[in-house]
């Protein structure tokens, strides 16, 4: 019986050594690979999976929804600093309220909530303000070329700023300018608010 020339002992570590090999060259590929995600979600280029906006629920279409309102009668903007408002994403790219609301909080606005906008617009945005807000809402739409103003009757303290299929750059703060506002043609003049009730004389 001719004896081996291969060393038993040897044999077995190189065995070893392959296993190992494709064990530990497997986690490294899986922890590369996860590297190159996070970096990926981090960077903006995937949204992450736990990262979930805000979602505005979808509206039933109404007859107003689209109608600008009117601005004053020779009303002029006001200060962007504070003025604040809520930022929705009406279109299907990721991101878009959140890039929105940081270019707004660059130019001194308060951002409060932002999210997705279900009903989704195809303008360039859509700006939404009650009664005491329409000037502060037509100064904010200067900062987006042909966007609509519009009248809702709610009690809150934000403007909506709903992002649409069109936009594509905001404008800087110096368009929005002293110069008064224009009516859009067609607009809807608002109703006159309440009058505030006279206090009742005292007797005597």
């Amino acid at each position: 019986m001719t004896p081996s020339d291969s060393n038993p002992t040897k044999e077995r570590h190189r065995r070893l050594w392959q296993r190992q090999a494709v064990i530990f060259g497997g986690l490294g590929l899986l922890l590369a690979l996860a590297l190159v995600l996070s970096l990926a979600q981090f960077s903006g280029l995937l949204p992450s999976p736990f990262a979930r906006d805000f979602t505005v629920p979808e509206e039933e279409e109404t007859g107003n929804t689209t109608v600008a309102v009117c601005p004053p009668a020779d009303s002029v903007p006001v200060a962007l600093k504070d003025l604040p408002v809520d930022v929705y994403n009406g279109t299907s790219r990721v991101g878009l309220a959140g890039a929105t609301a940081k270019e707004l909080k660059d130019l001194g606005l308060k951002v409060g909530q932002t999210g997705n906008f279900d009903a989704g617009y195809p303008g360039t945005a859509l700006i939404r303000v009650n009664q005491s807000q329409i000037v502060q809402g037509y100064t904010i739409s200067r900062l987006f070329p042909d966007s609509v103003v519009t009248l809702e009757e709610r009690d809150t303290e934000s403007i909506d700023v709903i992002v649409g299929d069109e936009y594509s750059q905001m404008a800087g703060a110096d368009a929005v300018g002293d110069k008064p506002f224009v009516a859009p043609e067609g607009c809807k003049t608002p109703p006159e608010p309440p009058e505030e009730e006279a206090p009742a004389e005292g007797d005597g």
